[in-house]
């Protein structure tokens, strides 16, 4: 069976398909609880919430069509699959925003490990969406594989921020977390000097890590895209109105953030305090 569901998720679009049980989780629990207490998860509140179950200028991500519709879409129809396998198989799938360990579980199944960048690494990179199907259908575990960053530290000594050590991540310095997930505007001037000319998240650990040399191109469609804003100068992202924000990026993960975050993030990066364009 297991042969059967990688070769469908290939099918789909998968890069890779593995599988793990989700018992016995306490080394990554206690790993997650010393970083919550260390308060490294900035005002991302929702790290702290359901513990006990948790257990260029935009990031190239961006460019495609928000990959939580995309990985969920091609979630279900993989689940559906799962579900022809066996009688009453029950499944649930999961992308990104449900309290899952989803980066440890794909340790141990094998698909990579857990760089100092705090990504998944596999040997063609970090360069990955990881996506989750939670089954009753019985499956045989595939075996985790060994960390190989050896001695680089290539992503935490290239960090604008320097938000990465061996404790690992700290948000209250990612630039990836200042100019997506943070609520409060506007934001801290020590941020605004690290920034340079991103407005939505950031590259760099990705950029320098060795393995990404190896990456290949994704074969999903709608990763592929080259948006029209992709060309855009800076004159046009200051003068970016609402209802360009609402017609450019209604189906990108940039639409999360909302147009006011959008434009702080702009402001900020060009070093203006208003929307004046000298030209």
């Amino acid at each position: 069976m297991e042969d059967a569901i990688r070769q469908k998720a290939e099918e789909l679009g998968f890069s890779a398909c593995a599988f793990t049980d989700c018992s016995d989780l306490m080394s990554e629990q206690f790993r997650l609880e010393r970083w919550l207490s260390a308060g490294r998860q900035a005002g991302m509140d929702y790290m702290s919430r359901h513990r006990d179950i948790r257990y260029h200028q935009v990031s190239e991500y961006a460019l495609g069509r928000d990959y939580h519709a995309v990985m969920r879409e091609k979630l279900h129809l993989l689940a559906q699959y799962v579900q022809t396998l066996g009688e009453g198989v029950k499944t649930r799938c999961c992308v990104d925003t449900a309290p899952v360990l989803e980066k440890a579980l794909a340790r141990r199944a094998g698909l990579g490990w857990i760089g100092r960048n705090t990504l998944l690494v596999t040997e063609k990179g970090s360069r990955f969406f990881i996506g989750e199907i939670f089954t009753s259908l019985p499956l045989h575990p595939d075996a985790p594989v060994e960390e190989r960053c050896g001695g680089c530290n290539a992503c935490v000594e290239a960090c604008p921020a320097h938000a990465l050590s061996a404790e690992g991540l700290d948000a209250r310095r990612c630039l990836s977390y200042q100019t997506i997930e943070r609520k409060e505007l506007p934001l801290p001037e020590e941020v605004k000097t690290a920034l340079g000319h991103r407005i939505y998240g950031c590259d760099v650990c990705q950029q320098v890590c060795p393995y990404n040399r190896n990456a290949e191109e994704t074969k999903v469609d709608d990763f592929l895209r080259t948006p029209e804003w992709f060309a855009w100068g800076d004159a046009q992202w200051r003068q970016l109105t609402q209802e360009q924000f609402d017609a450019q990026f209604h189906d990108s993960a940039m639409q999360r953030i909302g147009y006011e975050r959008l434009m702080e993030n702009i402001r900020a990066a060009s070093g203006k305090d208003n929307d004046t364009d000298e030209g």
